[in-house]
């Protein structure tokens, strides 16, 4: 009888290791899959600022140019040159 429930509580607890083992390689592969997810949208963040800074930096060329063009025609409208 005392073999009975040692060898029962065995393959209880065999059992309970291989659906360990099962959930530990199935939670491995999600960790995986996140990490890649991950590392690419760390990758998509960085080209979006790199973007960001260039279309800044356009920006401010094409205010200096506006108000460039404006200080223009101001001076041809009006004869007089803006202090600028």
């Amino acid at each position: 009888m005392y073999h009975v429930c040692v060898k029962n509580d065995l393959e209880e607890r065999a059992s309970d290791a291989t659906g360990a083992e099962e959930q530990v390689k199935r939670l491995s592969g999600e960790l995986s899959s996140l990490q890649d997810q991950l590392r690419r949208e760390k990758d998509r963040v960085s080209q979006v600022e790199k973007q960001r800074s260039g279309l800044e930096a356009q920006l401010r060329e094409l205010q200096v140019l506006s108000f460039s063009i404006v200080c223009c025609l101001l001076f041809v409208i009006t004869g007089t040159l803006l202090k600028c």
